[in-house]
């Protein structure tokens, strides 16, 4: 069976569990496996779906004193993948968690921007600057909901969505075992999704190490 579209996924899913009580809650089913692929799911060690085909660029934002405000971003916001100064070269940035961030002293500085961090949507450089910047984020892919539609998931990996959907519908009428098997399979199907993005993304790059203060 062909599985191109939300109908398809729908119609694949209730073959799997043959049910036809629970064929009203497959939408539900589907939504639940959409929200574990985009935030991640740790209590069962699947990790948040992050590949290319999710990835926007703001060409140029504004930084105001160091500072960018994301809020008036596209509410599909999930998480930062890369900023660049906006110039001739491109330099890129490197990422900073908070607290180490916040130890950089970055406010009575000033010169060429080198790190950043974002936190409750706003983004910070250091050194402070007022230039524009380049910045990409994965962005949530737009929901299904007529039969026709398909996102970038469902494109990439249909079967995702599928063991996904199944083990929330068997964990639903308590066929843990059932449940726990396609929850196996959901997360080797996200984990496999994603590595075969950074093989894309990453191949031949090597590893570099990074300064954790401003020169």
């Amino acid at each position: 069976m062909a599985l191109t579209n939300y109908g398809e996924l729908k119609t694949a899913i209730a073959t799997r569990l043959s049910r036809s009580d629970l064929t009203s809650e497959i939408p539900d089913f589907i939504t639940i496996a959409r929200h574990k692929m985009l935030l991640g799911d740790y209590a069962n060690d699947i990790p948040a779906v992050r590949i290319d085909d999710m990835l926007t660029v703001e060409e140029s934002l504004a930084l105001t004193t160091g500072v960018a405000d994301l809020s008036g971003l596209a509410n599909t916001y999930l998480q930062r993948h890369s900023l660049y100064l906006d110039d001739s070269d491109e330099t890129p940035l490197n990422f900073m968690a908070v607290s180490r961030f916040n130890r950089l002293g970055s406010k009575t500085q000033s010169g060429t921007p080198q790190f950043y961090t974002v936190y409750k949507k706003k983004l910070q450089v250091a050194p402070y600057s007022s230039q524009n910047i380049k910045f990409t984020y994965y962005s949530e892919p737009t929901a299904m909901s007529g039969d026709s539609d398909a996102d970038v998931i469902l494109t990439k990996a249909p079967h995702a969505y599928l063991y996904g959907a199944v083990a929330e519908a068997y964990a639903k009428i308590r066929q843990f075992q059932n449940a726990q098997l396609y929850m196996s399979q959901f997360r080797s199907a996200v984990i496999s999704l994603n590595e075969d993005s950074d093989n894309e993304e990453f191949s031949g790059d090597s590893l570099a190490m990074y300064a954790d203060r401003v020169a």
